[in-house]
């Protein structure tokens, strides 16, 4: 667990100073494909609508 935990800081650390391309971050902690079909779609349209620069999408 602590391994993990200190990989995604290091993850994290290096994707604030990563410009090589754009980024989109999706954060899955309450995505839901299975049961909310809109999910899907709101990440469809987000990866189409953002590849030009970096963005984030969360499901709260």
């Amino acid at each position: 667990e602590d391994y993990l935990k200190l990989l995604d800081t290091f993850y994290d650390d290096w994707l604030k100073s990563f410009d090589l391309c754009p980024v989109l971050t999706l954060r899955t902690d309450d995505l839901d494909f299975v049961h909310n079909e809109d999910h899907m779609n709101l990440v469809t349209t987000t990866i189409q609508n953002k590849l030009a620069g970096k963005d984030e999408l969360s499901f709260d």
